[in-house]
């Protein structure tokens, strides 16, 4: 079976799809810098290319059009920034997911592309239980959960995070012609506030990531993209199949929601 989209099929293709078979990928990024050898929707194009390519190993699979837009609030004092607040992006990422359950859809996972939306995201998966809903919701919370082993292999002990030589390893092999390390001209500069590193502000990031990148993106090559990607995309189909056979996380939802909402049966 081909990749297949939502956003491509027509009414009548989807409607016969098997819906307790088929598996719904929501690839969520964002909008924000990447450094200056980076365009601003990296983490969109890196999470749509994920879940595709995972999809269309592992049919059934359906990938919805990937949101763009999140949470960078945290960044927006950078050009090109386009930010949600938190109350918006929880109320987008659940009226989605209804409308995927209210096509009758029941397995949604959730692919985070965006490290700042990984605390909203938790609430969103927490937020869906406060009424009935016929659909289960399945995530990595961390973008980079499915490869901490080969990052930490690749990166020799080096500075990693935003848009550091990992991100730009993946982005040389997914989006390359729109990568410009000829913009990379030093290590990023690294600051801290003067208030121990356990004690977090509305301005800790900011603080610390200075030029809208972290490491060394210079160590990035297309080869340990390569590496990162194929390791991701066998992890993110791995968990397609273990979302389509997954019985029992459904059974304890069901059985929360009579004991929660007895008093309404």
């Amino acid at each position: 079976m081909s990749l297949m989209r939502w956003n491509e099929l027509t009414s009548d293709e989807l409607a016969q799809l098997p819906k307790d078979a088929t598996v719904i990928l929501f690839p969520i990024g964002s909008i924000e810098v990447h450094g200056n050898h980076l365009p601003l929707g990296t983490d969109s194009m890196v999470i749509q290319r994920i879940a595709e390519s995972a999809a269309e190993r592992e049919p059934p699979a359906l990938v919805l059009p990937t949101l763009d837009y999140a949470y960078v609030n945290e960044n927006a004092h950078f050009p090109g920034i386009v930010t949600l607040s938190a109350k918006t992006l929880i109320s987008i990422v659940e009226e989605i997911c209804d409308e995927v359950g209210r096509n009758g859809f029941k397995k949604i996972i959730l692919l985070n592309g965006h490290g700042g939306n990984n605390q909203i995201l938790r609430a969103i998966q927490r937020g869906l239980l406060r009424r009935k809903r016929d659909y289960i919701t399945y995530m990595y919370v961390e973008p980079w959960g499915p490869i901490q082993k080969e990052i930490q292999e690749l990166a020799k002990g080096a500075a990693i995070d935003h848009a550091c030589e990992i991100e730009t390893s993946t982005a040389l092999y997914l989006i390359g012609d729109l990568v410009k390390m000829d913009k990379v001209t030093h290590e990023a500069s690294l600051g801290s506030t003067d208030v121990p590193s356990t004690v977090k502000t509305q301005v800790s990031f900011q603080s610390y990531c200075l030029e809208g990148y972290i490491g060394d993106p210079r160590r990035a090559t297309k080869d340990k993209g390569r590496i990162l990607v194929e390791k991701w995309v066998d992890d993110v189909a791995k968990l397609i199949r273990i979302a389509r056979e997954d019985k029992k996380s459904p059974a304890v939802l069901k059985d929360y929601y009579r004991r929660a909402y007895r008093w309404l049966e």
